[in-house]
């Protein structure tokens, strides 16, 4: 009709037209949870049994690793805690998830001395859903690592994955909720690899996607059993300089999908397995983004993947809604406009069935923050705190 637009309609799940594409019911929120210059870096996000988010967040040049259980769902106040202080030479980011238990359980590296460069691996078990009290186990220490990756396995209980330039990309099952014993084997092998990431396929394998330094591609490593003692290697895009940043997710067809980086052409990219052994796959791209960027995948209410990224040429946060599981067809939604964001967000999907993302920005109110989108689609950003 004359001068009405498309609108999505949450309670009913479908398109109608309407005057009004943003109504005061559509309101997305964007709240500063950490306005602290130095905190706020390579955040991820957990759903909490509570139905609460609760971040995993780092502070860039002081080595803090802290945590955020937020108030509610937009997150619009937070408890928070400081994990690990200023006495170590810096942190490196991993992850957090919900454990069989309940409870918030999460992995992150330190640098425990410069010379030489030894990092620390640790995982923390909260022993309350906000994490005030917790837990810590060191699982080892490596002299070169890239980042770490965490997810819960068919069994209820953490799996791990961590790399190294020396010993490949290791995986770590854990034995118990706060993994104090566990047993791990080499997922895969040099030549040097970074920028990983791990998931659980539909048969109860942990499936990683990485960026193969050496040959400048996707790679995917495939176990065929939970402690991936077989496992197989395929090459996902090899077109060009790809795979940086990837993030992977299982999709309602039980089959991996995975946002990444294209470099040669500066896109954000989406790879979709094709077949039951994921020897092939459909390529997808998104869109142009102007720059680098470490895409964040979700599978949203409907089943269909979501990517949250940050398109650096316009300034603009964006949310990807795929129409299809290949995401061949896809709905662009820019849901904050016109500020610097780092490079690392997390977009998970909240206990209301929509769109959650945290991210860092470098102006404005500096810190933390969290983006609640109030409706499937999203909408425009309101006025922040």
């Amino acid at each position: 009709m004359n001068g009405q637009i498309a609108k999505w309609n949450q309670s009913i799940g479908s398109w109608q037209c309407g005057s009004d594409l943003f109504a005061p019911s559509d309101v997305t929120t964007d709240f500063a949870v950490e306005n602290v210059t130095s905190l706020g870096w390579d955040s991820s996000v957990a759903i909490g049994v509570d139905g609460l988010p609760v971040i995993l967040h780092f502070g860039r040049g002081t080595g803090s690793v802290n945590v955020a259980h937020c108030d509610d769902t937009a997150c619009s106040s937070a408890t928070k805690t400081t994990l690990q202080d200023s006495t170590v030479e810096g942190s490196w980011p991993g992850g957090i998830v919900i454990g069989s238990d309940s409870l918030p359980i999460l992995t992150y590296q330190v640098l425990t001395t410069i010379s030489p460069f030894n990092l620390e691996f640790r995982v923390v078990h909260c022993e309350d859903v906000a994490c005030t009290t917790s837990t810590m186990v060191v699982l080892s220490q490596i002299q070169a690592s890239v980042n770490a990756r965490l997810t819960i396995g068919a069994n209820g209980l953490p799996i791990i994955s961590y790399g190294s330039t020396l010993i490949g990309l290791k995986l770590v099952n854990c034995l118990d909720v706060a993994c104090t014993t566990s047993t791990d084997t080499i997922m895969d092998f040099p030549p040097f690899f970074t920028n990983h990431s791990l998931g659980i396929d539909a048969n109860g394998n942990p499936i990683a996607a990485m960026w193969d330094f050496d040959n400048r591609n996707l790679r995917v490593t495939i176990c065929q059993d939970p402690a991936c003692f077989s496992r197989g290697f395929f090459t996902v895009d090899s077109v060009g300089e790809v795979g940086i940043g990837s993030s992977l997710a299982i999709g309602i067809d039980g089959r991996p999908v995975i946002a990444y980086y294209d470099t040669t052409n500066t896109s954000l990219k989406v790879a979709h397995c094709d077949n039951s052994s994921c020897s092939l796959w459909t390529t997808i791209t998104v869109e142009q983004v102007g720059g680098e960027i470490q895409p964040s995948i979700a599978i949203g209410a409907n089943g269909l993947p979501i990517v949250a990224y940050y398109k650096s040429d316009t300034e603009q946060l964006k949310l990807a809604y795929c129409a299809v599981s290949t995401c061949e067809y896809s709905s662009l939604v820019a849901i904050a406009d016109g500020l610097p964001v780092s490079l690392a967000l997390d977009l998970n999907i909240g206990s209301d069935d929509l769109p959650i993302v945290s991210y860092k920005t470098r102006t404005g109110i500096i810190g933390l923050h969290v983006i609640h989108c109030s409706s499937a689609m999203c909408g425009k950003i309101y006025p922040r705190r």
